[in-house]
């Protein structure tokens, strides 16, 4: 249920960057950002236009993308993410980050979401398309310490 909240809160931050983006708003390259935020999306690499809140876990990777929203505070946070390819690949990407780094996926084959645990983390992953494009995809990320 508090993972609901977390969505919630996140499509507002959503739509509020959305419109704030209408103001000529651009993506900051990784390096202009934060030490914080920059070592922690350090595993995929990408944008991001909004900081990480103050407590995300400065070791944490995140997939490749533009991070368009954040929120939480610890042990729960959720990062928003537009991915430049489809579900599919968007889902495989994440398994591809996380599970060479020890997680093990609790979610079955071909499940959208996708989750992850280790002994410190679990992490459930979400993909949806944007716009009905096959190729723009939203990918939430929700971590929560364990």
């Amino acid at each position: 249920m508090k993972f609901v909240y977390l969505a919630l809160i996140l499509v507002a931050l959503l739509v509020a960057g959305l419109v704030a983006s209408s103001v000529a708003l651009a993506p900051v390259a990784v390096p202009s950002v934060t030490p914080q935020a920059t070592t922690a999306i350090k595993g995929g690499g990408g944008k991001i236009i909004t900081n990480l809140p103050a407590d995300f876990p400065s070791n944490f990777p995140l997939p490749a993308g533009t991070v368009r929203a954040s929120t939480g505070t610890a042990p729960k946070w959720a990062v928003a993410l537009i991915v430049d390819s489809g579900v599919p690949e968007s889902l495989q990407a994440a398994r591809n980050l996380y599970l060479p780094l020890g997680y093990t996926e609790t979610s079955g084959p071909g499940a959208n979401p996708v989750n992850f645990q280790n002994p410190a983390y679990t992490i459930q992953v979400v993909a949806a398309n944007r716009d009905h494009s096959a190729t723009s995809t939203d990918v939430n990320v929700y971590v929560t310490r364990r």
